[in-house]
């Protein structure tokens, strides 16, 4: 079983190793900076209290509490 089984990893080794994808720079994205010169300071808050609360493994980002954001009942 050994040989077997070392032939089989040096197969699968050599699969993915064929699956390797290269990713090259080409620019700097300007998607942020465009998204928040369009909404603005106020925007951004807005979008922290309802969508930053939690991180994406469930966490409380305490991002409201930490940026100092006073929270509006019509906010959440």
């Amino acid at each position: 079983m050994g040989k077997q089984f070392a032939e089989l990893s040096s197969k699968h080794i050599e699969f993915i190793e064929k699956q390797k994808i290269y990713f090259t720079f080409e620019s700097n994205r300007d998607d942020l900076a465009k998204w928040s010169d369009k909404h603005g300071a106020e925007g951004s808050e807005k979008y922290w209290v309802k969508r930053n609360q939690k991180s994406i493994d469930g966490f409380d980002t305490e991002i409201v509490q930490r940026a100092g954001i006073k929270q509006n009942s019509s906010d959440s």
